[in-house]
């Protein structure tokens, strides 16, 4: 007996013969042709193994105490193995423990980085914020660092690491900087107006 998944799906079985807590075992097949047992059948929709993009938005103090909002997005999709499928076919029904995770990864480094600057700095160091995430994810996919288990490992997954979008202040730090940028307009066009004035031999009180 055989069976065919598609260049992109993963195709779902259940083995009525092999109980796993008093069900039936289900299995999942990688893309192409394989064997599998008499007693199996279609379980359901196949696996989608295209990716998925996921946006992201985390918060982080600066070290000049303003809550900085770091945006972004990574993209996941299962791995195409059997074993890995396996291991998927546990969490598929719950998503989010998979985008909770990497998420809490690109907080960790985010955090690290931007504890260290200012608002202004945060803001205007993308680069430096990217090139620490991709650093930080390459590391923790070393399979000869055991200090750290790879999201991958752990879900079964394949991992686009996460960009950094935007970094902007708070609410409440856009509307003080929007206000202060109002005031600094003003009294440079109260000064150019005074200066204008002196020039045509009038005084102006702007008191």
């Amino acid at each position: 007996f055989t069976v065919w998944s598609p260049a992109t799906k993963a195709k779902v079985t259940i083995d009525a013969l092999q109980k796993e807590e008093g069900i039936g075992k289900l299995r999942a097949y990688p893309p192409g042709l394989h064997l599998k047992n008499f007693s199996e059948v279609s379980a359901g929709e196949p696996i989608s193994l295209d990716y998925r993009t996921e946006p992201y938005d985390v918060e982080c103090p600066t070290n000049d105490g303003i809550m900085a909002k770091a945006s972004g997005s990574f993209q996941w999709k299962p791995k195409e193995t059997l074993v890995h499928l396996e291991r998927f076919l546990l969490i598929r029904g719950d998503p989010k423990n998979i985008t909770t995770g990497v998420i809490d990864e690109a907080k960790h480094v985010l955090a690290a980085k931007i504890s260290q600057m200012s608002i202004l700095d945060a803001e205007a160091s993308l680069d430096v914020l990217q090139k620490a995430m991709d650093e930080h994810f390459e590391k923790i996919r070393d399979e000869k660092d055991k200090e750290h288990r790879s999201i991958e490992e752990e879900f079964a997954i394949d991992v686009i690491t996460p960009t950094v979008a935007t970094v902007v202040g708070s609410a409440k730090w856009q509307a003080a900087r929007s206000t202060k940028r109002a005031m600094e307009e003003i009294q440079a066009a109260a000064k150019n107006a005074v200066e204008d004035a002196k020039k045509q031999g009038q005084v102006l009180d702007i008191g």
